[in-house]
């Protein structure tokens, strides 16, 4: 099995460090990224082949060039292959950006007849999403400890929808990694 001593996203979101460890006898020789929107697609992998060094330990840095983002926001499913076929998935994430998106509708919602209504970016009133996009959060991060990828996909797609309306999107400039999940000595911890 391959062990997992360290996966996480920086503080600034700029890289991904990863720290694995291949069983004994056995080397890396390959290694994917993926986020949930493209997820298992050969013609989306990015290969992280050229950043590892094809060795029982393997320890490296992934820029968020990349994956041709400006930062890790979101989920991120990555898979790594020994020269024997051992192969292990596991999926990561920055989830500031869907907290800030609760806390950006929070801000737009009103009272109407004591309804919460939010008003959107096109100025229109609309019910209001929160605790959806709260629900479906509780629902990935609960997805992420188990990792099941199929979940966190299916998830994370609908944050994203919810977060997005026909006038733009949440904002994504706030690049800090303050929630999310990293793997630590072969275990999902939730921060």
């Amino acid at each position: 099995m391959i062990i997992v001593n360290d996966i996480n996203i920086s503080s600034d979101s700029s890289s991904l460090d990863v720290s694995i460890a291949a069983p004994v006898g056995e080397v890396f020789v390959s290694g994917s990224i993926w986020t949930s929107s493209t997820y298992k697609s050969l013609t989306t992998l990015i290969d992280l082949t050229s950043l590892m060094s094809g060795t029982l330990l393997e320890v490296f840095s992934i820029p968020v060039a990349t994956i041709g983002e400006t930062a890790f926001n979101g989920v991120f499913f990555l898979e790594f292959t020994t020269d024997l076929g051992t192969t292990r998935t596991v999926a990561v994430s920055n989830l500031t950006i869907y907290n800030q998106c609760i806390l950006d509708k929070l801000l737009k919602v009103t009272l109407i007849d004591c309804t919460p209504v939010e008003v959107n970016d096109c100025n229109e009133s609309e019910p209001s999403t929160i605790s959806t996009i709260n629900t479906f959060l509780e629902g990935l991060y609960f997805a992420l400890e188990q990792q099941d990828f199929l979940s966190i996909q299916k998830i994370e797609i609908c944050i994203q929808k919810l977060c997005c309306n026909d006038c733009g999107c949440t904002d994504t400039t706030n690049t800090d990694n303050l929630t999310g999940n990293t793997i630590f000595a072969n275990a999902v911890v939730k921060y």
